[in-house]
């Protein structure tokens, strides 16, 4: 697959990725789930580093938004302002905040920049929180916006006990105990 990724040959990578694939689903078990999802995250960099097709970077990007059941971890955006275009990059991320998949971005390139615009118009939308989106100042307004939609407080919360005191000793202010708290008085002189 090396060779074919570093010779362009782009049908022979692709038959290389398919029986990499296939080996991936004859695999059983947590840690050859987690070993080929590592792999591939790996190779899908790599291979998003030699592409300069901008619609084959779209289509393989979208490609891995489907994946969103198969893998927890978040799907590593390169800068696609300057790949693809700033339209086509809203495009995207119009596409992609609307499935399950965790996105990852580098903070303060104008990708991160447009994308944070983008949820942020679509956090109604959003099937969970993209938290790792919030990672600088310029994203607090995205934070806010998440946080009031996905950290709702539960219904029926349970009332505090009325007698919380230490071993059954009760903390109040009852007649002939002193307040201790600082009283500003007021001179009208």
């Amino acid at each position: 697959m090396i060779a074919h990724t570093l010779t362009g040959n782009t049908p022979k990578r692709a038959e290389d990725l398919k029986a990499l694939d296939a080996l991936a689903k004859s695999r059983n078990g947590p840690e050859a789930s987690y070993e080929f999802r590592s792999i591939f995250e790996t190779l899908n960099d790599a291979i998003l580093a030699t592409m300069d097709d901008p619609e084959a970077i779209l289509r393989l990007l979208e490609s891995q938004l489907g994946a969103a059941g198969d893998t927890p971890s978040s799907l590593r955006v390169p800068n696609l302002v300057v790949l693809v275009g700033p339209a086509k990059a809203e495009a995207f991320f119009r596409k992609a905040f609307k499935t399950t998949r965790l996105i990852g971005l580098e903070a303060g390139a104008p990708t991160h920049k447009l994308a944070t615009k983008v949820a942020l118009e679509l956090v109604n939308e959003m099937p969970q929180p993209q938290w790792g989106m919030v990672n600088s100042l310029e994203s607090v307004e995205l934070f806010e916006a998440m946080d009031k939609k996905f950290n709702q407080p539960k219904k029926g919360a349970a009332e505090p006990a009325a007698d919380t005191g230490f071993f059954g000793v009760k903390e109040g202010r009852g007649p002939g105990r002193e307040d201790t708290e600082a009283k500003l008085i007021i001179s009208s002189d």
